[in-house]
């Protein structure tokens, strides 16, 4: 191989070393955002236990009453909020995993084979 598709060929490679220190940020702050989430669904789910449990410990004569029915919507607002958060959760570790892949991919594959294509 000549040297001016050699230098290209190293250009592109020092590119895709800086495209793989992007993804590797992209993947930090995904799992920051993840862990954050995470936490925000303990404190909710924390808060829909206690008026989970105030609702069904309220007395018989409060069951039909306005404040019985908004502290029963209060807690299906909540379940929904867990529910989305799980999901999206479950989302940004799959898209941190795939993001994983990804680097490896370029780091193993595609620098490799360009690297024994120049000889390095």
């Amino acid at each position: 191989m000549n040297s001016k598709r050699r230098k290209k060929i190293e250009d592109i490679i020092s590119n895709l070393e800086k495209h793989k220190t992007d993804l590797e940020f992209i993947k930090s702050k995904l799992s920051e955002v993840r862990h954050n989430l995470d936490s925000a669904k303990d404190d909710v789910d924390m808060i829909l236990d206690e008026e989970t449990e105030a609702r069904d410990n309220m007395p018989e004569s409060l069951q039909d009453t306005e404040r019985y029915y908004q502290s029963d919507e209060a807690v299906a607002n909540m379940e929904a909020v867990v529910d989305d958060i799980e999901s999206i959760v479950g989302d940004l570790e799959n898209a941190v995993s795939t993001i994983d892949d990804k680097i490896n991919d370029i780091e193993a594959g595609i620098i490799g084979n360009l690297e024994a294509a120049i000889g390095a």
